[in-house]
């Protein structure tokens, strides 16, 4: 693994894009969007394989809107870890669309296993 960080470059802006020369099914599903916030409010993991720029729900909520996508799914990133506040705060943000994959520490994951406590199923 490289011991640089990756820097990304920024999304593109919700008005470059172009809406679909089709028409999106009702509720039409992004399965995996990812968001993130100011390093201020939500801190990164000490040693990130990536940087990202700020991916605000906002910015979300314009892509979508702008390419008709009804729902979609905000899986945590590495970025933060087992963190989920960005990405639990991005839901809240974003309403009935949004749906989120978050992310646990794998002692939480292995006690859980052994108390025979079986994994959470997604809900909503």
């Amino acid at each position: 693994m490289a011991s640089e960080i990756l820097t990304s470059q920024p999304m593109r802006l919700a008005e470059t894009l172009a809406r679909p020369s089709f028409s999106m099914p009702a509720n039409a599903c992004d399965v995996h969007v990812h968001v993130f916030a100011p390093e201020l409010q939500y801190p990164r993991v000490p040693n990130p394989h990536y940087t990202l720029p700020d991916g605000a729900p906002s910015l979300l909520d314009a892509m979508t809107r702008s390419l008709g996508i009804d729902r979609f799914a905000i899986v945590q990133p590495s970025y933060y870890g087992t963190d989920n506040r960005c990405t639990l705060a991005a839901i809240a943000t974003l309403g009935d669309g949004a749906r989120g994959i978050a992310a646990r520490e794998a002692a939480a994951r292995e006690a859980a296993a052994r108390a025979g406590v079986p994994e959470p199923e997604a809900t909503g």
